[in-house]
């Protein structure tokens, strides 16, 4: 399987960008608090490749979104969605499209049915490249260490793969980067599946991110990514905040029926606030 990707990459590169894509799945594995770390997963972060240009999505949130649509327009019925979506795993509401060519990329997140969207400009990591070695994924790979948006990020790449991208807004490797962790242990990206797709979804990506954004009822923000990450770590940490941007009131309770405070939430985002400041 490794050879055919090798040999279908070097023949893709031939084709029209828009005949197939590059599809890597990765486990995503993060924290809301220290004390946790690893402690959530997401089984299928996925990024689609077509030229130079990417994007990346979970494709476990990807199908749960449709279960719960398709059953939506079947039976409009809210708990039934629900209760049909319970056998799927939850995903992490971002998305990322990019070019590091053109420079510049848009990072989306979704909280609370409000979606916000920075842009945002590349930076360079500067990736200090060492001789170590480790399989992932079948490949070989060379490993990097880079201070990159605030931490320092250890990575997996290979140079079989002449794509310097990676999962999230990681890049910039002389190959892909099949696999990264942070020096704090709270964010880790492993490859688990890779492979050319003719089902890109990609556009059904974006049909539905344009349709929130001229939904009447606003509730699609845009910012430059300062103040998109800002606004989004305030609204992760103060149910509140994310209460004045839906025009809504949230109460939650304990297993017990006691209120729980939802002034101080645990969240670890994956650019670190001292990044900002």
């Amino acid at each position: 399987m490794r050879t055919l990707i090798i040999l279908a990459f070097a023949l893709s590169s031939c084709l029209s960008a828009s005949a197939q894509a590059l599809k890597c799945d990765y486990l995503f594995e993060y924290t809301r608090q220290e004390s946790h770390k690893l402690a959530l997963k997401d089984p299928c972060l996925c990024i689609e490749i077509s030229g130079d240009s990417f994007c990346c999505y979970s494709q476990s949130k990807f199908i749960r979104d449709s279960v719960a649509q398709a059953v939506l327009a079947e039976t409009d019925n809210v708990y039934e969605a629900i209760e049909q979506t319970r056998k799927y795993p939850f995903g992490v509401a971002l998305f990322v499209f990019g070019q590091p060519s053109m420079g510049s990329f848009r990072e989306i997140a979704q909280d609370a049915f409000v979606y916000l969207e920075g842009r945002g400009e590349y930076v360079q990591p500067s990736w200090e490249i060492g001789t170590e070695t480790e399989e992932v994924c079948g490949y070989s790979c060379q490993k990097a260490v880079a201070d990159y948006l605030g931490r320092t990020w250890t990575i997996r790449f290979t140079n079989e793969i002449p794509i310097n991208l990676g999962p999230w807004l990681l890049w910039g490797a002389p190959g892909l980067i099949l696999k990264a962790e942070d020096s704090n242990g709270l964010f880790r990206f492993t490859l688990e599946k890779i492979g050319f797709t003719q089902h890109s979804r990609r556009e059904q990506i974006e049909a539905k991110l344009e349709e929130e954004r001229q939904n009447p009822d606003p509730r699609y923000y845009e910012y430059d990514l300062v103040e998109m990450e800002k606004l989004l770590t305030r609204m992760k940490r103060d149910q509140s905040v994310a209460d004045e941007m839906t025009g809504g009131h949230t109460e939650a309770y304990d297993a017990n029926g006691n209120k729980i405070d939802t002034s101080n939430l645990p969240y670890i985002p994956l650019i670190p606030d001292e990044y900002w400041k």
